[in-house]
């Protein structure tokens, strides 16, 4: 399941932004293929982290992550127009500083509690055998 669309970034950026940032064959439409792509990094930067405390690719979706991936699919094609702002970067390296805390257990995903966790995931559990001595359990 992709993280998010082509439909999402359009929604964050409008179409015409979109097709400025996407058309390389110059028929003033964006490029689907250069999109997809984008995208796709995105989701590969976005999995890196949260492989570290979920099971990726996430089933399940939080907005939080959609977002996160559009913002970072766009800052692709920005970055390959030569057109990155300095507010630009600042939103990726914000991304990037949740993804760290998110995969270090210090900030959440939202709603996530139908994602599953990582056998990988960092934690401790712990268990005991019966209490054998104790004020109620004479020896």
């Amino acid at each position: 399941m992709s993280y998010c669309t082509q439909s999402d970034i359009e929604t964050r950026i409008g179409y015409d932004e979109l097709t400025r940032l996407s058309d390389y064959d110059g028929d003033g439409l964006p490029d689907s293929d250069v999109v997809d792509r984008a995208i796709s990094d995105a989701e590969g930067t976005i999995d890196s982290y949260l492989g570290e405390r979920y099971k990726v690719p996430l089933q399940t979706v939080p907005d939080v992550v959609k977002n996160a991936c559009a913002d970072l699919a766009v800052y692709q094609l920005q970055q390959s127009r030569s057109s990155v702002t300095d507010d630009m970067k600042e939103r990726k390296d914000d991304i990037l500083s949740w993804l760290k805390d998110v995969a270090k257990g210090t900030a959440s995903l939202g709603s996530a509690t139908e994602l599953e966790e990582s056998s990988s995931a960092g934690g401790v559990r712990w268990e005991s055998d019966e209490q054998r001595f104790g004020r109620d359990k004479p020896l």
